[in-house]
Formats: structure tokens, sequence, C-alpha cells
């Protein structure tokens, strides 16, 4: 058989993926180093309390929700699992596939609340009523569908609460 001349660029670009793919893996255990010494520093500052310029501060967490009924209770458990001390402010955005009966039993996780809205009017509207109730000192917008992992929300503190940024 012969080989064509499209084949060999193929295996030295595989060769290259490899590469990039171990390089994104390394990137990877290096940000979870990171988020778990985050975590112990928090963890080390009292479990429920950060201090920042002296005085408590109290983070509340904006999960807006629409039809997320197989993710939402994994986010409310790791938000809730958070060493920090927070409100989680649920938003329903009229969601029809069973998210509504799964928000009924996550409303007894502490520091929790669900807020329904009568109809969809989408993600962005979600966001702005959880803005509306939230009194937490930082806010944090958490989407329920674990695309981003709440776990990794005290790494995003650390410039708010050492002063370095406003908005991260």
């Amino acid at each position: 058989s012969t080989m064509n001349k499209t084949q060999t660029p193929a295996v030295d670009s595989n060769a290259g993926s490899d590469q990039m793919l171990q390089h994104v893996l390394d990137r990877l255990d290096q940000v979870q180093a990171i988020v778990a010494d985050e975590l112990a520093v928090y963890r080390a500052a009292g479990n429920d309390e950060l201090e920042r310029t002296g005085q408590s501060v109290r983070l509340s967490v904006i999960i807006p929700v629409f039809n997320e009924q197989n993710t939402i209770a994994r986010v409310v458990s790791r938000v809730a699992a958070l060493p920090l001390d927070k409100e989680i402010m649920i938003v329903d955005d009229c969601s029809t596939d069973g998210t509504a009966e799964v928000l009924d039993r996550l409303q007894e996780v502490p520091g929790s609340r669900v807020i329904r809205h009568p109809q969809n009017q989408g993600k962005g509207a979600a966001r702005r009523t959880g803005f509306e109730h939230a009194t937490g000192d930082i806010v944090v917008v958490q989407d329920a569908d674990l695309e981003y992992d709440p776990r990794e929300i005290p790494a995003l503190l650390t410039p708010i609460l050492r002063n370095e940024a406003e908005v991260v």
C-alpha cells in the first residue's frame, strides 16, 4: 500500500496535540492546587467568617435556574458546603422540567432562599432578581448547570478580599 502525503502531517499533528493536551492537564493540576490552597487559607481563618479590613464579609451567591433538575441539587450542596458566611439566592425562571419540585426540598438548606418567576423572563432577568434580593457584601453568580465548579468561588474572592480588585 502507498502512503498518502496527507498522512504524515496528521501523525506530526497528533504528536503536537498530545503535547498540547499534556500542557493543559499540567495547568489544570496547578489551578486545582491553587484552589485547594485558597480553601485551606479560608478554613484556617475560621470557616464561617472572612476578614476584610477588620470586618466580617458576607457572600451572596445568586443561582439563576431554568430546567436544571439534574444538576441544581449538586450545585446548591456544593455552594452550601463552602466555608464562607453566605446566603444562597436561587431564582427559578419558571422551570417546566421538575426543577421546581427539587427546589421545594432545597429551601431547607440553611441560608438558601428560592425566588420564583411566574413566567420565563430569561437568565438576565433571573440575575437581576437575585441582585435585588442580595444582602451580601460580595455577590457571585453561579450557573446551575455545573459549568463552573462552586468550589472555585473562594479563589475568585481573593483579589477582592486583599483590596486588589473591586470586580473579578
